[in-house]
């Protein structure tokens, strides 16, 4: 299970950061146009958004497991449909493919929970180090794959072939893993007679989670593209991104520590919130 939960992880961030990385190439090939250029990079987090309302449901209904591989699944249709170069083909196909890989986002952290209970703290840095190795090397060889392929949009294809790798494995494993049990209908009953009212904090915790997140995909949406604007061939610009996500493995490591503790997390907050506002200042003022 928890190699499975590893290959999972390094296709979270496989289909933004590839895109990225080959945007000026799609755009210069005809595969995207000045209409559908600016849609690749916001199509994640808008999915994200409806992903977050419908998936509790989906699991529900299905069962955690069962719905992360129905995601690996439209997350491989949707890379593979990215193949035909055709402006709002790739539109369509990022949709498709962001959807199934918003629903595995969303469950992975309940499938630590159901699997390895007594080991959340080292799972989770283990699979938010996988996703981050993975968005920096797709970021990273996005380029060379789609010279070696012939094409930006088949280079852009060819990262199904992850996705469907961890789906296989995924599929071995779920039927023999701890089955996530959903909540009863009695209790679902009962909770939306009596919800209780949100902790101290919590729009506040909402808000910076909201804010973390729209930069990390202005990111991983847009560096690549400043990169060549300033200069820097699309290889080298796909390679600083795939720095970027990088650094993002020892971070993951030693940030982790301090979510134990209301105390800590604020450290945590304080670190990362001032790491974002340097870097982004630094790209400003380069």
């Amino acid at each position: 299970m928890l190699i499975a939960l590893v290959l999972v992880a390094l296709n979270l961030r496989l289909a933004i950061t590839s895109a990225a990385a080959l945007l000026t190439l799609l755009t210069e090939s005809g595969a995207l146009n000045s209409a559908t250029v600016v849609l690749i990079p916001a199509i994640p987090t808008a999915v994200f958004a409806v992903a977050g309302v419908s998936t509790a449901r989906l699991a529900g209904r299905w069962g955690v497991e069962r719905t992360v591989a129905v995601g690996l699944a439209v997350l491989s249709i949707g890379l593979l449909i990215r193949a035909i170069p055709s402006p709002w083909i790739v539109v369509l196909g990022t949709v498709v493919a962001t959807g199934g890989l918003a629903v595995v986002n969303i469950l992975l952290p309940a499938v630590v929970r159901a699997h390895f209970g007594r080991s959340i703290g080292t799972v989770t840095t283990v699979y938010s180090t996988a996703m981050s190795l993975g968005a920096a090397t797709a970021a990273a060889t996005a380029v060379p794959v789609a010279a070696a392929v012939g094409s930006p949009t088949v280079g852009l294809a060819a990262w199904a072939v992850p996705a469907l790798i961890a789906l296989a494995v995924w599929a071995v494993v779920m039927p023999i893993a701890r089955p996530t049990a959903p909540a009863a209908p009695a209790a679902e009953a009962g909770a939306r007679r009596v919800r209780a009212a949100y902790p101290a904090g919590t729009w506040l915790l909402a808000s910076f989670f909201a804010i973390q997140s729209l930069l990390s995909y202005v990111v991983m949406g847009w560096l690549p593209t400043i990169a060549t604007d300033a200069g820097l061939s699309p290889e080298r610009a796909g390679l600083l991104l795939g720095i970027t996500m990088a650094v993002g493995v020892p971070a993951t490591v030693l940030i982790m520590p301090l979510a134990r503790g209301a105390g800590r997390m604020r450290v945590g907050f304080a670190v990362v919130g001032s790491a974002t506002t340097a870097g982004v200042l630094g790209l400003l003022f380069a």
